[in-house]
């Protein structure tokens, strides 16, 4: 099979590549992978289990598949989880990676879709690239596979489709910031205030409102030119190296300031599809004794995949009118979607989003009254800035939770960490505090009385 830059050519969908940056981005999703099972483990049983805050049958998104409903005992959960450890260090290392890597990707949708209240972009994207690696060889060098099999290219198709999705998700979070709030100079001030967002540098930057203008303008213009740089079928070398210093720049200043979990490792890992051979050549030549990229290696393309062809496009075509509409996607297009896994959320800051802060004033069975519930139960609902992420930070903004077993599992909670001093109820608050602009006074704090319960009925 042959290779080719311009996108109307057949060679292009249905040649080959060069496997090596398919191989950083498999040892990257891997990493990430592990990272994320790794964020969720301290949290298993109240995420994941019966016995916390989503029992199995709560939850009634139709769509919402997931393996991890077959069990509900915090023992299966946590052996789920070093399962899917087990599968993320065999995608990482490039072991049997065409068998492991839509296992990474079944894993990958169970566990996102086993509680849907603490996901975020970041998530949706590891899964969408996990599946369309289905249709690409991401072992083909720099893996155990390779020390087995030899070194081979890879197929085009799964890498072109890896490389629209980075397009889409940029032009669709630019066109998402366009028709939102992001001509509006204060958009990053007001985005800076949600203090569970936020890391230190973040929180500084609030000193700053004309550097965060200058932020607003340079990321608006970032997102919209990326994919033209991504799919451009000229200047292909130099054009992917801006969209890679764009790239960078983005996803940096992005971790700096805000923790919104692995979203900013994976577009910044994601960059490396946009990797010239040429540029690895020269590096090969300088560090190896031998060039690792060799035009007479055998093709990637093994027999039979071309049929995968047809579905891959279909599914590609569907995800970009997706994303790339202004409009709303009618809901059973967006219900499909969901099904398969495809779905990819895009919509966090594209507007001023309401900073929402909850406490949960209750009372002990002895009379005492206590001022918070929240810190006693789960101290990261408090909304206070840091480096770490949190998966209870996004709980926050999903909608309206559970409130019935959240409320059952704080009561649990509190009876485990307090046995002398049990819980006899307490209500969930929360305060609406919108957005301010520079140099006004603070907006009047709005307050929801959510739920009110009695421990032990």
């Amino acid at each position: 099979m042959g290779h080719s830059d311009i996108p109307w050519e057949r060679d292009h969908w249905l040649g080959d590549v060069d496997p090596r940056p398919l191989a950083m981005l498999r040892v990257g999703m891997g990493l990430v992978l592990l990272q994320d099972i790794a964020t969720r483990w301290p949290h298993r049983r109240a995420l994941l289990s019966d016995e916390g805050m989503l029992p199995r049958g709560v939850q009634g998104e139709p769509w919402a598949w997931s393996l991890f409903d077959l069990f509900g005992a915090p023992s299966a959960v946590s052996l789920a989880l070093l399962i899917g450890a087990a599968i993320a260090v065999l995608l990482t290392i490039g072991f049997h990676t065409r068998v492991v890597t839509p296992l990474a990707w079944l894993f990958t949708q169970s566990l996102q879709n086993r509680n849907l209240f603490v996901g975020d972009g970041g998530d949706d994207f590891l899964r969408v690239l996990l599946f369309w690696a289905i249709f690409t060889d991401l072992g083909a060098v720099w893996s155990l596979d390779a020390r087995r099999l030899g070194p081979r290219r890879a197929p085009a198709l799964g890498a072109r489709l890896l490389a629209l999705q980075v397009a889409l998700v940029y032009a669709a979070a630019g066109l998402n910031k366009l028709r939102g709030s992001w001509l509006d100079p204060d958009i990053v001030y007001q985005s800076l205030q949600h203090l569970g967002y936020l890391r230190p540098p973040g929180e500084a930057l609030l000193a700053h409102p004309g550097l965060c203008r200058a932020i607003a303008r340079f990321t608006l213009v970032a997102e919209l030119t990326i994919p033209a740089l991504i799919v451009s079928p000229v200047f292909v070398a130099r054009c992917r190296g801006a969209a890679i210093v764009l790239d960078i720049a983005l996803q940096a200043g992005l971790f700096l300031t805000l923790r919104v979990g692995i979203w900013t490792g994976l577009l910044l890992i994601a960059s490396v599809l946009f990797l010239q051979p040429a540029w690895l050549d020269r590096v090969a030549a300088l560090t190896l004794p031998t060039k690792l990229a060799d035009a007479g290696w055998p093709s990637g393309w093994p027999s039979g995949w071309p049929f995968a062809a047809p579905l891959a496009v279909a599914l590609v075509i569907q995800m970009a009118a997706v994303y790339l509409t202004i409009v709303h996607q009618p809901r059973w297009l967006d219900s499909e979607l969901k099904w398969v896994g495809l779905n990819q959320g895009l919509d966090l800051f594209s507007r001023p989003i309401e900073v929402r802060r909850w406490r949960a004033p209750g009372e002990l069975r002895d009379g005492r009254t206590i001022d918070d519930v929240l810190p006693l139960v789960e101290p990261e609902l408090q909304a206070t800035s840091g480096w770490l992420f949190s998966r209870w930070t996004k709980f926050r903004f999903k909608g309206e939770p559970r409130l019935e077993a959240l409320a059952r599992y704080f009561c649990r909670r509190h009876a485990e960490k307090h046995p002398h001093a049990p819980l006899a109820s307490f209500t969930l608050v929360r305060d609406i505090h919108p957005p301010a602009r520079p140099s006004e006074p603070a907006p009047e704090v709005r307050t929801e009385i959510l739920h009110q319960h009695r421990c032990g009925s």
